[in-house]
């Protein structure tokens, strides 16, 4: 084969570092009961990763692809002192949002593809982070090294290492309800004082082998021989489940000035009581809040028994069987949606209805809206929006991108907050209506939800006929829990 026909050929094909990666994420996926698990890149995927995907291990370089969670750019003097920091204390960087070509690439991969897809562990893509670590081994100058006390995260966590390298301990996690699985950038810490009893853990006074522990609050393995260790060198991948207690240092390799810098990936899932307790809440907040009038009356009562009388009220309405279907339907899980990185600005994410309608053919997206639109007697649609999202209209300036050709289109805003929390289920995503097939009448799908006053029950918005692009686009919408359509006749049966 001639060298130009090979060389463009190379050119097309998916970097070999994605490709072996996507082979850990799925294995790893499967094995279950191996909650910690260990994989090497060959020496090629190594070299690709470093030259392709993460600025060819220069940490000055990386950390320029970073952005702190306000989605700025670092400057170049707090890029400094980080340096200067890490070079003369052996102090730590930790840089949760990466946007390195490497960084985009394994995210846009672990979504587009659903490596993560698997009937045990179905909703870890609702969000996904990739960030950096880099660390020094600094004992041999007679200071103390900054490493990883031991510690367990709420998501689940894999660490390719690039370059040094560094010593993992880990041991067991035990049950408890903190491993919730959200993408928080703070772990939770050994000796964290525990703040109520439903947040302790089960085995609080005993240490993985059941033996009493020495403090109250020490919930770190208590002997060695409770962890195990492992020394992950360049091109080495580690996988570390939610809960799972973990300690990590830089090691010292003799080579003079090296830092380690690993890549962290960050998979989040939400817990079936956390979503039970969101859909439960925002069925309330719909049924007993749907005014001002409502709020203020439920929130002053001038004595106990109508305190008491109210509380009654809530749950007995979420006893109720038909409360709870419809909760569960109006609320379904999410999943983050395939994004295109040039569409996109960092943390804020988006992609057009042309690219998402290919990739509902190419991932084989179930038809949802096509049936009921052939169910018979069907004589319109209703589409609700999911109850933990908002969708508006909005200008493509908004994004923050530098794509042109896209800057007189309107795009919809999705965004996906808790009730309950405050906290983010998902990124920020803009869907750039560049199909004029079907834009305006995507648009009209989510236009104007009516709620009735005295009931304050969400209706959604009711079509009489949507077109098979405009089905299509739902149906990936519903796919990944943004979206929920239904008959008329459906609906009007609860």
């Amino acid at each position: 084969m001639p060298a130009k026909t090979q060389q463009k050929r190379k050119k097309s094909e998916t970097p070999r570092y994605l490709e072996e990666l996507e082979d850990f994420f799925r294995e790893s996926v499967r094995a279950e009961a191996n909650r910690v698990s260990y994989k090497s890149l060959s020496p090629e995927a190594l070299q690709s990763c470093l030259e392709l995907g993460f600025c060819n291990g220069d940490l000055k370089s990386l950390l320029r692809t970073c952005r702190d969670p306000n989605n700025e750019e670092l400057d170049e003097e707090e890029i400094d002192d980080m340096l200067e920091a890490l070079h003369e204390n052996g102090t730590t960087i930790n840089q949760p949002f990466c946007f390195a070509p490497g960084a985009v690439a394994i995210k846009q991969m672990l979504v587009s593809n659903r490596v993560v897809h698997h009937e045990r562990v179905e909703y870890y893509t609702h969000d996904i982070e990739v960030g950096i670590y880099a660390s020094k081994n600094v004992k041999k100058d007679g200071k103390e090294n900054d490493f990883a006390e031991w510690h367990w995260d709420e998501n689940l966590n894999y660490t390719i290492q690039l370059t040094g390298e560094k010593e993992w301990k880990t041991a067991r996690g035990e049950a408890n309800p903190l491993s919730s699985g959200m993408n928080l950038t703070s772990p939770r810490n050994a000796y964290e004082k525990k703040r109520n009893r439903s947040r302790e853990l089960w085995g609080n006074t005993l240490n993985c082998n059941g033996l009493k522990r020495e403090k109250k609050y020490d919930l770190s393995p208590s002997t060695e021989g409770d962890s195990k260790s492992e020394r992950l060198k360049p091109g080495m991948m580690i996988r570390v489940s939610p809960g799972e207690w973990h300690r990590v240092e830089a090691c010292e390799t003799g080579k003079k000035d090296e830092v380690t810098i690993s890549i962290n990936v960050r998979l989040a899932h939400i817990t079936p009581a956390r979503w039970a307790a969101e859909c439960i809440f925002s069925g309330l907040a719909i049924k007993f809040y749907g005014s001002h009038r409502d709020v203020h009356r439920q929130m002053i009562n001038d004595s106990k028994s109508s305190s008491d009388a109210s509380f009654d009220s809530h749950l007995n309405f979420c006893a109720s069987p038909k409360f709870i279907a419809d909760a569960k339907r109006k609320c379904p899980l999410l999943r983050i949606l395939p994004f295109d990185a040039k569409i996109s600005n960092g943390l804020i994410l988006g992609n057009t209805a042309s690219n998402l309608l290919a990739y509902a053919e190419n991932a084989s997206t179930n038809e949802t809206v096509t049936p009921v639109l052939k169910t018979e007697g069907c004589a319109t649609l209703k589409i609700f929006a999911n109850r933990l999202c908002a969708i508006e209209v909005t200008d493509y300036s908004e994004i923050g991108s530098e794509e042109k050709g896209f800057e007189k289109m309107k795009c919809m805003k999705i965004t996906s907050t808790s009730t309950l929390s405050n906290f983010d289920y998902m990124n920020t995503f803009y869907i750039v209506l560049d199909d004029e097939d079907f834009s305006q009448e995507l648009v009209q799908c989510f236009a104007d939800e009516k709620y009735e006053d005295d009931d304050a029950n969400d209706r959604g918005v009711e079509l009489e006929h949507v077109s098979k692009k405009c089905a299509r686009m739902l149906d990936v919408l519903v796919d990944h829990g943004i979206a929920i359509v239904l008959s008329s006749s459906d609906d009007d049966e609860d």
